[in-house]
């Protein structure tokens, strides 16, 4: 906010942060501090961090959950649309659908590894034929 003199009128939080600079968070409605400063407020900071623990902790899917099956790329793409649905639906942490899609991208590369081999494996079985 300026006055009309220059002079910038925008009210700043009286604390200092951690290196003794002034805060620069604005102040809440009804104190000199912002939220994460001000003295009648601790309880409330307590429960926000809390709450903001509990909500980056990673969330799994129970542990009877069977094993995916990865022995197809039809299986990954099952794997891969239930863990994103998980995720959309806050049933499942993205770090751990991240996880699983790696894991699943991991086994996908494996497979064209496996077809590569088949498909060399053929093509050498034919030159042979044809070199009869």
């Amino acid at each position: 906010m300026n006055n009309g003199n220059g002079q910038n009128l925008e009210r700043r939080c009286q604390a200092k942060n951690s290196e003794g600079k002034p805060c620069s968070a604005q102040p809440t409605s009804t104190s000199d501090y912002c939220f994460w400063h001000d003295p009648d407020r601790e309880e409330e900071r307590i429960e926000a961090r809390s709450k903001g623990g509990l909500m980056s902790r990673p969330r799994p899917w129970p542990a009877d959950t069977p094993d995916p099956s990865l022995r197809s790329p039809r299986d990954v793409v099952a794997l891969m649309e239930r863990t994103s649905g998980s995720v959309l639906r806050g049933e499942l942490s993205p770090q751990l659908a991240n996880a699983a899609h790696y894991g699943a991208g991991v086994a996908l590369k494996a497979m064209e590894i496996e077809i590569s081999d088949r498909v060399d494996k053929l093509e050498r079985r034919v030159k042979g034929q044809e070199q009869r």
